[in-house]
């Protein structure tokens, strides 16, 4: 083997070598990332079904103007809702469904279903 071959190999070794202690290399499952942040969590409101009554969790919920509010419903059988008692908002929440609101007016927001009204706990939305 000619001394230019020997040393282009030795140079491919050599970075193939570096490539592992950049990139790395892990068998799949075994790697885990740990991000150089946390993202914020949307604030969320739950529904759920405890027999025959829906809860909205939490009860008391805080946002920001502008900011998502995502509303889960966890009842795999019944509609749900989640209304302003001033009508300033009002979505509808399909069985296991998921739905975004945006409040763009800073306030505090009682509000219930309209469906199951004497269903759910006394809920608000306070927006600042």
């Amino acid at each position: 083997m000619s001394r230019t071959r020997k040393l282009a190999l030795a140079a491919i070794a050599a970075i193939v070598g570096l490539s592992f202690n950049v990139f790395g290399v892990v068998p799949p499952g075994d790697a885990h990332g740990t991000p150089a942040f946390a993202l914020a969590a949307d604030p969320t409101i739950t529904i759920t079904n405890h027999g025959l009554n829906y809860p909205f969790s939490p009860a008391q919920l805080n946002a920001k103007v502008g900011e998502w509010v995502i509303i889960t419903n966890e009842d795999p059988n019944w509609i749900h809702s989640v209304r302003a008692e001033d009508n300033s908002f009002a979505v509808d929440v399909y069985p296991r469904g998921r739905v975004r609101l945006i409040i763009s007016k800073a306030g505090r927001y009682p509000y219930y279903c309209e469906y199951h009204p004497f269903n759910h706990n006394p809920a608000t939305l306070t927006i600042s």
